[in-house]
């Protein structure tokens, strides 16, 4: 009879095992193919395409434009169900939560909005700053149950050591964004955009810090002060990409009579559609970058942006512009696309939203 000798490990190699097993039961990989297969939630949303519930997003303007205007009433079509700017809301209860207006502006504001919807509410308790903010906030989520809860500005709730233009700040908004993804709630929060003037709008929040990286759907106010007519620009991680032209009269947004331009297209794409358009027999991505003095790799990720929007088409190894899209953009479709069938997403309970907390499937499972 052979004896099998038994295998003694190093005491090093069982220390190892004791580390390296505890960080593999906490980071485990999860099947691309189970995700496809697993019964995910459709995500859900305040405001359809602009505020989505279980993120973080930001209101973003420069001082003086709108930012608390624009919050109130989009906390007002919430709490009601009632559309805003042709955009859906799902009823839910709201928080309105200011750092800089007193009792007498809120009034002020409330008189001008009108009736308010029930389970439209104000907070005038001091917004607190930075961990005492992510430990109370969840607690008020949850017990009183709002769907969306609106701190008017984000600013004051950084902590005061941080500085509010950079990764830090960052930092902290990616917590605050843990608290929305975890209560499944929306959290909304306005930002003094920066002086300095952009091509493109929304890079006004954004800037080099990354701070617009933590937001789920930035929502970006772009109007010349003291003049009616306005943008609205809707970008971000997870909102449907837009531009909406707006009239702001005496405190309140509404629709303007020009048309809605659908997807916002920036400024360096712009450049690219119009150099297509120019040559109508076609052009190659490599002559083309080389005309507008932009690089290969850049101009066809744009090409393909253009693309996914309609305005242009590959045709063998030259891009064309496609005529059927040069005066009218391609309407967004807010439905839930799931194969041959077509979804709205509808409203949720509160915690029906993935969290960063919610159980994944077991690896391999198929």
């Amino acid at each position: 009879m052979i004896e099998i000798p038994t295998v003694v490990l190093p005491a090093t190699r069982i220390a190892y095992l004791e580390t390296i097993v505890p960080l593999l039961e906490k980071y485990r990989p999860v099947s691309i193919e189970a995700e496809r297969l697993a019964d995910v939630p459709a995500r859900q949303w305040a405001l359809e395409g602009a505020i989505p519930r279980g993120e973080l997003t930001i209101i973003g303007a420069r001082k003086g434009l709108g930012k608390t205007w624009f919050a109130l009433q989009a906390g007002a079509a919430i709490a009601s169900g009632a559309p805003f700017l042709g955009l859906q809301a799902f009823k839910g209860l709201v928080l309105y939560w200011p750092s800089e207006l007193d009792r007498i502006g809120v009034h002020e504001r409330a008189q001008r909005l009108g009736v308010a919807p029930f389970g439209f509410d104000v907070m005038y308790s001091p917004v607190p700053r930075g961990v005492e903010l992510l430990s109370v906030l969840p607690a008020i989520i949850q017990g009183y149950q709002y769907a969306v809860v609106i701190i008017d500005m984000l600013q004051a709730a950084i902590p005061t050591d941080i500085d509010s233009n950079t990764y830090e700040a960052g930092h902290f908004l990616l917590d605050l964004r843990r608290v929305a993804m975890d209560t499944g709630a929306a959290i909304v929060g306005t930002w003094h955009n920066g002086k300095a003037d952009r091509d493109d709008p929304v890079l006004s929040l954004i800037g080099s810090t990354g701070i617009g990286a933590q937001a789920g759907s930035i929502i970006t106010l772009d109007r010349k002060r003291g003049e009616p007519g306005g943008k609205v620009f809707i970008s971000g991680n997870h909102a449907r990409e837009r531009m909406i032209r707006v009239r702001f009269d005496e405190g309140l947004f509404e629709l303007s009579d020009e048309p809605d331009e659908g997807p916002h297209i920036p400024p360096a794409d712009q450049a690219v559609l119009d150099a297509v358009r120019a040559r109508p027999e076609g052009v190659a991505a490599s002559t083309l970058a080389a005309s507008i003095g932009k690089g290969s790799d850049a101009t066809r990720m744009a090409l393909n942006r253009l693309g996914k929007l309609g305005l242009v088409e590959k045709r063998g190894e030259k891009w064309r512009a496609n005529e059927a899209n040069e005066t009218e953009l391609p309407a967004l479709s807010f439905a839930r696309q799931n194969g041959d069938r077509t979804e709205r997403t509808e409203p949720a309970p509160l915690g029906a939203v993935r969290s960063f907390g919610s159980p994944m499937p077991e690896r391999g499972a198929r």
